[in-house]
């Protein structure tokens, strides 16, 4: 898409960054790792429920959620009729 005409396209700054500033971040980050992990350590033995649970999701992964698609009362659908034509 051509730049300006109003039709999207690409922004600066936007999308996925790359893979080495992600990098850079973790090594950044890495010296803390001993700290964030007995922070941690503190909180379970504090008993806090929130880091408990954020503990084990990471650990563990989100437990399994289920959505019921039961519709109880009326429902009201609007159908949209679509007309073709041949054009042959």
């Amino acid at each position: 898409m051509a730049e300006g005409n109003g039709h999207g396209g690409k922004r600066e700054g936007a999308g996925r960054k790359p893979r080495a500033d992600e990098e850079s971040l973790i090594e950044k980050l890495k010296p803390m790792d001993e700290k964030a992990l007995a922070m941690i350590d503190e909180g379970l033995q504090n008993k806090d429920a929130a880091i408990l649970k954020i503990f084990m999701s990471y650990r563990y992964g989100q437990p399994r959620q289920t959505i019921d698609t039961n519709i109880m009362g009326d429902l009201s659908i609007n159908w949209l009729e679509v007309k073709t034509y041949d054009t042959k």
